[in-house]
């Protein structure tokens, strides 16, 4: 367990909000820095807690937003991080995902997964959607994000790349938690992906995600909003890779 959770815990809800102070007043770099202390601090607490997965919704929740901030920054040696962070977001979201990131087991994930519960809030102090719609949308909007990044930075192939379980595998190796571990994640890898180019890579995390939402819509227990936003994204992706 983590070295006194409840102080942790609130030092990432500090970080957390922040975020998305600094994001709304536009404040790039504060966003940042907040953004990486918020990660740090609830990758510690996933680590010591790890079947809390409100600390996997929180952190890729923040992952998204760093991820989408460093985007922007044209700095020489920047350009890969918002890439790094997507992956990082993914790999926090698929933790929390019933489906196991597998289009095949949405509707059985769904409909008979266990009910899953935190008590760490939303950033602006609601309780956190922690349905089990909710996780698979939220790891196939991770896949969608990150496809969408491989397509316009085209980066070469990781030589460090991990799976899920290679890197859980890894993480429950540690004596104890180092700051450096958090940096693994930004060699996550969907254990569909980690042997793919980036090209055929981008597209079977477009292919994973697009099913995802399809199959939502199709239950009927969400509207079909997000499975129209998720074409729209994946059309665009599909057209840079082409």
């Amino acid at each position: 367990m983590a070295k006194d959770p409840a102080r942790l815990r609130e030092k990432a809800l500090k970080y957390g909000r922040s975020v998305y102070e600094h994001l709304e007043a536009e404040r790039h770099a504060r966003m940042a820095s907040a953004a990486g202390r918020a990660e740090a601090v609830l990758f510690r607490l996933i680590c010591g807690d790890p079947l809390d997965l409100g600390f996997c919704s929180a952190f890729g929740e923040i992952a998204d937003l760093h991820s989408y901030s460093a985007s922007g920054v044209q700095f020489k040696g920047f350009a890969h991080m918002s890439g790094a962070l997507a992956r990082a977001a993914l790999w926090a979201h698929d933790r929390a995902d019933p489906s196991g990131g597998d289009p095949a087991n949405v509707v059985q994930a769904v409909r008979e997964s266990a009910a899953v519960t935190t008590d760490f809030p939303r950033f602006d102090g609601g309780a956190r959607d922690m349905s089990p719609e909710t996780r698979v949308i939220a790891a196939a909007d991770a896949r969608l994000r990150l496809a969408h990044l491989l397509a316009k930075q085209r980066p070469g192939r990781d030589k460090k790349a991990m799976t899920p379980d290679q890197l859980n595998r890894t993480l429950r190796t540690r004596d104890k938690f180092y700051s450096s571990d958090e940096e693994l994640l930004h060699h996550f890898h969907t254990a569909s992906g980690v042997a793919l180019d980036v090209v055929d890579e981008a597209q079977a995390l477009v292919q994973e995600a697009v099913e995802a939402h399809r199959v939502i819509g199709a239950i009927g227990s969400r509207g079909m909003e997000d499975a129209i936003r998720a074409e729209e994204l994946a059309s665009t992706t599909r057209a840079l890779l082409d």
